[in-house]
């Protein structure tokens, strides 16, 4: 697949043939900011072990593009999965099901003071057997451990999705 920073393919390790997701961004057309969220991106993911949160397994420079090694999630995710159902249902129980594992991993990203800040359907993986995965940490906040709780100060620049905007970026 391909996205705003770069694309996304499946690239296979040849020491046991084991599968893996590839993000491959071009840094070469970046901004030094944009450089800088990369790599915090790289250096978040490497730190998150959550069964919720697609696992980090290794990343490094190819030419002027950094590739970030993740673990192969093939079950699509909630944009396709909602879409593909052309207007029928899920279940409840699926639909809770894929609610509360959302939760889970908002609420580990949010216990180390990290806000997504892109939480959308596309954002929201499948592995082989159903089980959410939360990815793309690229705009994501590391919040100041000072910070009083609305988080204003630091999101508000209007970083995201804007159909998703996270509460905390609106004042109360």
């Amino acid at each position: 697949g391909k996205g705003s920073y770069g694309k996304a393919c499946m690239v296979t390790r040849r020491s046991d043939q084991m599968k893996f997701a590839m993000k491959e961004v071009d840094l070469s057309r970046m901004s030094r900011k944009e450089r800088e969220d990369i790599r915090m991106e790289v250096n978040l993911l490497s730190r998150l072990r959550c069964p919720q949160i697609v696992e980090y397994v290794d990343s490094f420079m190819n030419g002027k593009s950094m590739c970030i090694v993740m673990e192969l999630c093939d079950g699509g995710d909630l944009d396709k999965l909602v879409k593909g159902r052309r207007g029928r249902r899920l279940s409840e129980g699926k639909v809770l099901d894929i609610f509360i594992q959302i939760c889970l991993a908002s609420k580990y990203v949010h216990n180390r003071k990290i806000l997504h800040r892109d939480l959308k359907p596309a954002n929201i993986l499948f592995d082989e057997v159903g089980d959410v995965k939360l990815t793309d940490f690229g705009l994501s906040k590391v919040v100041d451990e000072e910070s009083d709780g609305t988080y204003i100060d630091q999101t508000s620049h209007g970083a995201g999705t804007y159909w998703y905007l996270p509460p905390e970026c609106f004042k109360r």
